[in-house]
């Protein structure tokens, strides 16, 4: 009897951030803290989901991502940017 391979991947959130950011977040009182963790943690989850879903929706091993990143970068600006 031979079994096949689990379909299964690993996934981490991680944020970066410039010191002067880091330094409010870190510094955010435990409500808002959690609540900045628990938006990152569902965000994270939902976008695994839709990722695996079309993955198994074309019959493709989630192995295919394994060391593949995703980066979200959120600029602030006093001004309204220009386009690229």
């Amino acid at each position: 009897m031979t079994c096949e391979p689990i379909n299964q991947i690993w996934s981490r959130a991680d944020y970066d951030a410039s010191p002067y950011l880091d330094t409010i977040i870190t510094s955010l009182n435990p409500k808002r803290n959690h609540c900045a963790a628990r938006l990152i943690h569902v965000m994270h989850t939902i976008l695994v989901d839709l990722i695996t879903d079309h993955l198994k929706e074309h019959g493709i091993p989630f192995d295919a991502i394994s060391g593949e990143t995703f980066t979200l970068t959120i600029r602030f600006a006093s001004e309204v940017p220009e386009e690229p």
